[in-house]
C-alpha cells in the first residue's frame, strides 16, 4: 500500500555532496559558445553531428579512452508549449554515472528540472513478471551541491507515487472496499482520525451516495480522514471522486469511453497525495480528507433515468444521465462539508 509507493523512491538520484569525477552537464543556446568548455575533437565532433542545440537535444561526448566526458543540452526553444519537467526527463535517461550542472541558465526552473527527473524514474511493474526480473542497469546521479529544496522536491515525488499508484490499480482490486483498507492504513501512518459510513447509515445519510453504488456487489461508503493541528490553525477540507470503476449505469459508455474508468477515482487518489505533502511538511492547518466512494455498475437495483432522488440536502435531483455520478456523489459530501464542523 503507501509504503510501497514510498520504496519506489530513489532518494540518491540527487546529492548535495561535491564530487571531483562528476561529468559535466553543459547546457547550450549556441554550439560555439561551449567551444572553450570542450575539447577540439569533440567540438569538431558536435558540428559534424550538426548538432543545433535544439531545446531537449541532447548528446554525450567521450575522452580519449571512450570514457564519457561531457553531456550537452539543447535549450534554444522553437515552440513555447515545451512541458515544465522536460529538461529533467532528458537527464533521466543519461547512461548511468554522476554528473555535474556546469551552466543552469536562469531560464530554466531548477526545481521543475529536479521534480521533472524524480518523476521519469516511476513505474509501475505490480502484475508484471517479466519487468520485475528485469536487472537494473542502475540510474544517473544528479550533483546539485548548491539546491536548498531537495527535500522538498522528494516529498512531492512521493506525494507524486503515491497517487500514480492508486490510480494505476485495477477496479478488480481497488474497490470502495480496498479503498476504505488503504485510507486505514494512511490514518496508521499518521495517527490520523477516520470515520467510515455505509450501509443504512450510507441510505439514510448519504443518500445519492447510496444511490449511485447500490447497483454494485461492491457496497459504496463514505470515507473520512482527520489531521487535527491546533484550534488557532485554519480548517481546510480536500474533496475527492472515488468511483472506481464507471460503466456509465444504465446510460452505459461505449467501449472507448469505458477502457480508462479505473481511474475515475483520480480525484481520491489526488487529494490523498496532497494530504501526504501537506501533513509531512508539516502544514500549519487543521486538514479534512472527504471521500465518497462508489462503483457504477449495472443490474436490476441500477437507478434509472427519469428517477427523482432526494439529496442529502433534501433537494431533489432528477436523473436525465445515469452517467453523471460524479456530480451526484459529490453533492452529498460538499453537503456534509459545509453543515459540519470540526
Amino acid at each position: 500500500m503507501i509504503d510501497k509507493s514510498l520504496r519506489r523512491i530513489k532518494t540518491n538520484l540527487i546529492s548535495r555532496s561535491h564530487a571531483k569525477k562528476a561529468i559535466p552537464i553543459y547546457f547550450s543556446t549556441n554550439v560555439s559558445k561551449i567551444k572553450k568548455n570542450v575539447s577540439s575533437l569533440n567540438y569538431n565532433f558536435l558540428k559534424t553531428l550538426g548538432f543545433n542545440s535544439i531545446y531537449g537535444n541532447w548528446v554525450v561526448l567521450s575522452d580519449t579512452r571512450g570514457k564519457i566526458s561531457a553531456v550537452i543540452v539543447g535549450l534554444k526553444k522553437t515552440k513555447n508549449n515545451y512541458s515544465k519537467f522536460f529538461i529533467g526527463s532528458i537527464l533521466s535517461k543519461l547512461p548511468k554515472g554522476t554528473y555535474f550542472l556546469k551552466n543552469i541558465p536562469k531560464t530554466e526552473d531548477i526545481n521543475e528540472l529536479m521534480l521533472g527527473f524524480c518523476l521519469s524514474f516511476y513505474s509501475f511493474k505490480d502484475f508484471d513478471k517479466k519487468l520485475k526480473k528485469e536487472k537494473n542497469i542502475g540510474s544517473p546521479v544528479l550533483i546539485l551541491p548548491n539546491v536548498s529544496n531537495l527535500d522538498k522536491i522528494l516529498l512531492l515525488t512521493e506525494s507524486e507515487f503515491i497517487v500514480r499508484d492508486l490510480i494505476n490499480l485495477p477496479a478488480n482490486i481497488l474497490s470502495p472496499k480496498h479503498f476504505e483498507n488503504y485510507l486505514k492504513k494512511f490514518s496508521d501512518f499518521y495517527n490520523l482520525e477516520i470515520k467510515t459510513v455505509f450501509g443504512n447509515n450510507l441510505k439514510k445519510n448519504f443518500p445519492l451516495i447510496h444511490e449511485v453504488g447500490k447497483a454494485s456487489s461492491k457496497k459504496p461508503r463514505f470515507l473520512e480522514l482527520n489531521f487535527r493541528g491546533s484550534s488557532k490553525y485554519f480548517n481546510i477540507t480536500l474533496i475527492g471522486k472515488g468511483v472506481c470503476f464507471d460503466s456509465g449505469g444504465l446510460n452505459l459508455k461505449s467501449r472507448s469511453a469505458m477502457i480508462n474508468m479505473k481511474k475515475d477515482m483520480s480525484g481520491a487518489a489526488s487529494v490523498l497525495g496532497l494530504a501526504y505533502y501537506l501533513i509531512k511538511s508539516k502544514a500549519n492547518i487543521n486538514l479534512r480528507i472527504l471521500i465518497p466512494c462508489v462503483e457504477n455498475s449495472l443490474s436490476g437495483k441500477s437507478f434509472r433515468p427519469g428517477d427523482i432522488l432526494i439529496s442529502r440536502s433534501g433537494m431533489g435531483v432528477e436523473i436525465k444521465n445515469t452517467d453523471a455520478e460524479g456530480r451526484l456523489i459529490l453533492a452529498d459530501a460538499l453537503t456534509y462539508a459545509t453543515e459540519k464542523k470540526y
